[in-house]
């Protein structure tokens, strides 16, 4: 929710819908800094940024990205100098379970702090993306609010509110740009929101863009217009707050006027995921060979997956670091600072395929006033900080990512390795009613030309797992009756499956085929509390199996029984979200081949609900992650003779991560 306004009593802002999955933010390999842990309701953290990051101690403000990361209920973030009285004002607006950023320029307190104080309890990320020197014509203001449109008349789909910001809160009559934190709120319907100066054509570009309900945050720097105003037009009806942040005056490094837009990969193509696409900045919309940094706001438009965009100056190594965060198919934009890099140039990072939006706002002359730097993250208040990048989503940050010590596991099977990083099991209900005692597996040991295959021994369990063409493979031939060949994470090579906790792994991701193989041959991913059944299936094809049907706290995916519809088992249910949709209907491209695997996820919200990713969409349920649990990964195969005998399949595993 939004910061209240005291005179608020025409109307409240209704909380926020928590979203249906988990936004992903980039995480650094690093302790958590600043001593916090996670941030509990009401509380506020004091984050050093002076003498750090090359801050000098006289810096007037710093550019910060703030994070709030799985909120435990609707809430706000206010950013503000330390020293100061907390303002009424909100950086950030978040929903439960929910990661969301919002990037913002912080006047620096008391002892060179910046103060973050959070309505709701959650983790809280900071990276400084830049500082302004004192006395070089920028003032940085304790948060101010300038407008509250719930007080007063609420704007229309198609209108335009003129802001006076000059005579107000301190801004001079000659003030040539304003930096504004501004948030739409209770949106009646999908649209965004463009602020320019006032007394200029209104441009194509967008600040925010919203959703229906809910509310949504960005910071802005506007040019002055005449009179002294800024103009916030409205795409829908909505809501909107605006925060004043600080001013400028001419003498300023900044030069600010109408937005330009520089980029839409909607007239070329979509990024694909872990791409960089070089942005040609200087030389552009006036912007000079010589600049430092440009004030961009970036959308990221119908992602198709979770992930976020990481923008940094080009020529240097990308930081681990996240500068606007997305989920599939919501478009988001944030601000960002840039230094320029070489070439005249940022680079936009992509963790998963979206469309990319970039609207110049600004830019700083080379100088003294600002100094723009590489990302690097000053606060990360999750103990142990996480190993990442690690988005939420099912698609890896990166596509090498480090192999991390301790509770956390990631293994991409590059270089044909990782064998060792797992137990095995096999299960047969009939061991001695065989038809065939051996079968065929995709691609021989050699792994050579994709339609090579290897001999597989019922007698020698070890042949059911290997690897091939940088991923794992399990295999099943001839079953009579019912089979289960397993693996599970064994990091410390004991024989014995991992134990993770709740606490500090929430999200289980895997790439798989989704091929149709036909009628009873599927695979499964189920987490299970430590000593109970992990050979379990659902509950009418338990006695077939002769095994044990789901217990209540087994949370398990998979293509099902039928071999090519979804199924989910949580909080002692099993879904079928596909509604019994053939997974041909659905992905023809990836049902056409074994060799194309798809990205699955499972995430724990911290809110007695878990979403699950499967074939390209989010489900949310109720349940929870048992509090200590084992991850297996099954292959079934369940009286195939009923369909004939088959020759024997394969499934291809690949990018697993439990984190």
């Amino acid at each position: 929710m939004l910061a209240a306004s005291p005179s608020n009593t025409r109307r409240r802002l209704a909380a926020l819908t928590a979203a249906a999955s988990l936004v992903a933010v980039a995480t650094i390999v690093a302790p958590a800094l600043s001593g916090a842990a996670v941030q509990s309701a009401g509380s506020t953290v004091e984050v050093q940024v002076t003498g750090v990051a090359g801050v000098p101690d006289d810096a007037a403000a710093v550019v910060l990205n703030v994070a709030a990361v799985t909120p435990d209920e609707p809430g706000y973030v206010t950013a503000y100098p330390c020293g100061h009285e907390r303002p009424l004002a909100s950086t950030l607006n978040y929903a439960a379970g929910v990661n969301v950023a919002n990037n913002a320029t912080v006047a620096v307190g008391e002892g060179g702090k910046v103060c973050l104080y959070t309505k709701a309890r959650t983790d809280l990320i900071a990276d400084i993306g830049g500082w302004y020197g004192a006395n070089q014509g920028f003032s940085a203001a304790t948060p101010e609010r300038l407008l509250d449109t719930r007080d007063t008349q609420r704007l229309g789909a198609g209108t335009v509110r003129e802001l006076q910001v000059t005579g107000r809160a301190g801004v001079p009559g000659g003030a040539s740009a304003v930096m504004l934190n501004l948030a739409a709120v209770d949106p009646g319907d999908a649209g965004y929101l463009t602020a320019y100066p006032c007394g200029t054509e209104r441009p194509i570009a967008s600040n925010i863009n919203f959703r229906p309900g809910g509310a949504v945050a960005n910071g802005v720097v506007v040019g002055v217009g005449s009179g002294g105003r800024v103009c916030l037009y409205a795409k829908a009806d909505v809501d909107i707050v605006a925060d004043l942040g600080g001013w400028f005056m001419p003498n300023s490094s900044i030069t600010a006027g109408v937005p330009r837009r520089l980029l839409d990969t909607r007239t070329e193509a979509i990024r694909s995921a872990g791409s960089t696409y070089e942005l040609q900045v200087a030389g552009r919309a006036g912007v000079p060979d010589g600049a430092a940094a440009a004030l961009l706001n970036l959308a990221a438009v119908d992602p198709q997956g979770h992930g976020y965009v990481t923008a940094y100056p080009c020529g240097v190594d990308r930081p681990l670091a996240s500068t606007v965060n997305f989920s599939r198919g919501v478009t988001i934009a944030n601000n960002a600072t840039v230094a320029i890099g070489s070439g005249g140039k940022v680079c936009l990072f992509v963790s998963a395929a979206t469309h990319l939006v970039a609207d110049l706002g600004a830019w700083h002359a080379n100088g003294e006033g600002f100094k723009a730097i590489t990302p690097q993250r000053v606060l990360d208040t999750r103990s142990p900080a996480p190993p990442g990048p690690t988005p939420a989503g099912p698609t890896p940050a990166d596509p090498t990512p480090p192999i991390p010590t301790g509770p956390g596991f990631v293994e991409t099977f590059d270089g044909n390795r990782g064998r060792d990083r797992f137990a095995t099991g096999v299960y047969h209900r009939d061991d001695n009613l065989v038809a065939s005692t051996e079968w065929s597996g995709d691609h021989d040991i050699a792994c050579n030309g994709p339609d090579t295959q290897r001999t597989i021994h019922r007698d020698r369990p070890d042949e059911y797992f290997y690897l091939c063409r940088d991923h794992w493979m399990t295999a099943l031939g001839d079953t009579s009756g019912y089979s289960i060949a397993w693996f599970s994470p064994d990091d410390d090579h004991d024989g014995n499956p991992d134990t993770f906790s709740r606490s500090e792994r929430t999200t289980v991701t895997w790439d798989v085929n989704v091929t149709d193989l036909g009628a009873r041959l599927w695979w499964e991913v189920v987490l299970v509390a430590p000593g109970t059944p992990y050979l379990t299936t659902i509950d009418w094809v338990a006695n077939t199996a002769q095994i044990e049907p789901y217990h209540a706290d087994t949370i398990a995916v998979g293509t099902g029984p039928y071999g090519s519809d979804g199924n989910i088992f949580s909080d002692g249910a099993t879904r079928d979200p596909l509604g019994f949709h053939h997974v041909c209907a659905i992905d023809p491209e990836g049902c056409a081949s074994k060799a194309i695997r798809r990205p699955f996820s499972m995430h724990d919200n911290g809110n007695g609900t878990i979403t699950f990713e499967f074939l390209g969409t989010t489900y949310t349920y109720d349940g929870q992650f048992p509090e200590n649990y084992q991850v297996y990964f099954k292959q079934h195969a369940y009286t195939p003779n009923k369909d004939g005998i088959p020759a024997g399949y394969t499934t291809h595993w690949d990018n697993i991560t439990i984190q």
